[in-house]
């Protein structure tokens, strides 16, 4: 009850405004200015809005309530009194008709004919100019106001056009605005003598075509000249810019500040602007030569635990090594693998030799020396080394690789070789890199070397049966496990260490069991993805 009582309140006082809205339309009608007669559509059309809401909510209440037939048949009479007036207040306000008014004596029976208006869309071929001289012709022999002007026009446009008009205020919702706010964003002078020659240099009679609408089209183009007084000057501004690329457009755009330089700016500034365009072109060639090079030299990273790489043997490949004293300067300007001097693989092979350089990278260093990083291996050999340097019967062999006495097939000293570009299978033992040191006491000792490690750790029972000194005990330690982890407390001991050339000393945490077979199921797919992604 309490909401339906302030429901009514509410309605009472919205009723009251609407009356005396209907009331003042209906007393300065024929008085009310422009601003006035909107101010009072846009009041009613909000009041009405409120009230229609109200009165629904209103019935709905009186319906959930069960309340006598009779009462909410005049709760809906009374309802529909009040639109009646606001409607009624509208239509006198807001009556727009598609008629011709009538003359100054018009005989009451006659009626003129509606004239047809033409319609701008902003599309090829229209022109914003000639689209108001006609309609503001047609619109000489109505004798309407500024407001209706308004509305006959907004009737005529389309997309962004009528977009733009539909953004006025109410304020300023009048031909004068509206026009000015067309010929602002659609009349650009400049733009219009573009859109004219563009048509004439698209106009063309085919066979299949109306040769009708070619000579409307012409008389269109020859008007459209004339209006637009377009000169010589503007029809080779035209025809220049159109020729020109967007690169060299940019140049200009950015050097005269102008979306469409004149032909007086274009011939002040176009040398400037070439040599903007001429240093930009030069820079872009030179990035394509250099990512097609880098594309053919990539190879997957190499295995090596103990590769550094040196930052001076990084993809210079700007210049050709090979054919650097016959053209008498540093470098000549293409890169080795484009060489044409020496063309196939062999000759650059026995070239790089001859200059005792790098025959894997094609870098000013020795083969043996050689710390380049690669991405993938040669794809005709499966060894590392550019592809281009790659012939089908010979094969580029490294030096300085010493095989540890003992060792794993396939393992060396610090390092882990691959001879091959796919794992097909795993047999569950994985090849680990290792090497042997000699303790204080002559005991030989097998050590695993991972680069990525930050400790070292010892068997707990090796440690333990040579004695090694205990620096720590009790130290805590925890072994994580993929789906399990565990502590244990353990030592840390000083190991003295002798590779026959250096003599060392370490610290290494115990552990009571380290394993050196691995069975890893499912690493073949895991190094599989490795190398595919490099």
């Amino acid at each position: 009850m309490e909401k339906l009582k302030a429901l009514k309140i509410s309605r009472g006082h919205c009723r009251t405004q609407v009356t005396k809205k209907c009331d003042s339309v209906r007393l300065k009608y024929g008085t009310l200015t422009e601003k006035e007669r909107i101010s009072f559509v846009l009041s009613l059309q909000n009041l009405k809005t409120k009230l229609d809401s109200l009165d629904s909510q209103i019935v709905d209440m009186l319906f959930s309530e069960q309340k006598d037939e009779s009462d909410i048949k005049d709760e809906l009479d009374c309802c529909a009194i009040y639109t009646d007036n606001i409607l009624s207040s509208l239509a006198m306000l807001e009556k727009v008709t598609a008629e011709i008014p009538l003359p100054s004596n018009p005989s009451p029976n006659i009626k003129y004919p509606c004239l047809p208006l033409p319609v701008y869309n902003h599309s090829e071929g229209e022109s914003i100019e000639n689209f108001f001289k006609d309609f503001e012709k047609a619109m000489e022999t109505m004798k309407v106001d500024s407001y209706l002007k308004f509305i006959y026009l907004q009737n005529q446009l389309g997309k962004q056009p009528l977009a733009l008009v539909k953004s006025l205020s109410s304020t300023e919702q009048n031909y004068k605005e509206a026009k000015a706010l067309l010929q602002k964003a659609f009349g650009s002078e400049l733009g219009q003598k573009f859109e004219t020659m563009l048509a004439l240099s698209g106009l063309k009679l085919t066979y299949d075509s109306d040769p009708y609408a070619f000579i409307g089209k012409m008389r269109s183009i020859k008007n459209s000249f004339a209006a637009l007084s377009i000169t010589i000057d503007d029809v080779l501004q035209y025809f220049f810019w159109d020729a020109m690329n967007d690169g060299l457009k940019l140049q200009l755009t950015q050097i005269t500040n102008k979306n469409k330089p004149l032909l007086k700016d274009i011939e002040d500034n176009i040398f400037e602007a070439t040599e903007r365009y001429l240093g930009v072109q030069k820079r872009y060639q030179e990035k394509k030569v250099n990512r097609k090079v880098q594309s053919d030299a990539r190879s997957t990273l190499s295995f090596a635990s103990n590769v550094q790489v040196d930052s001076s043997s990084a993809v210079k490949l700007k210049g050709c090594i090979l054919c650097r004293d016959e053209n008498g300067s540093e470098n000549a300007d293409h890169p080795v693998n484009s060489c044409k001097v020496y063309a196939s693989p062999k000759a650059k092979v026995e070239r790089l030799l001859k200059l005792n350089a790098c025959t894997k990278c094609a870098n000013p260093h020795k083969t043996s020396a050689c710390r380049f990083r690669f991405l993938r291996k040669c794809n005709k050999c499966n060894d590392w080394h550019f592809s281009f340097l790659c012939e089908s019967n010979v094969k580029v062999t490294t030096n300085n690789v010493n095989k540890e006495k003992g060792s794993s097939p396939g393992a060396t000293n610090g390092m882990i070789s691959i001879d091959c570009n796919k794992v097909l299978s795993h047999t569950g033992a994985s090849i680990l890199p290792t090497f042997s040191v000699v303790l204080s006491n002559n005991e030989q000792m097998r050590c695993l070397k991972d680069s990525g490690s930050q400790l070292n750790f010892i068997d707990a029972e090796f440690a333990k049966r040579n004695n090694l000194e205990v620096l720590e005990s009790n130290f805590s330690v925890t072994v994580r496990g993929i789906n399990s982890q565990r502590k244990l407390l353990t030592n840390v001991v000083r190991v003295n260490l002798n590779n026959n050339v250096n003599s060392f000393c370490v610290e290494a945490i115990c552990l009571p069991e380290i394993n050196t077979k691995l069975i890893l199921p499912g690493l073949s797919r895991i190094v599989e993805r490795f190398m595919e992604k490099g």
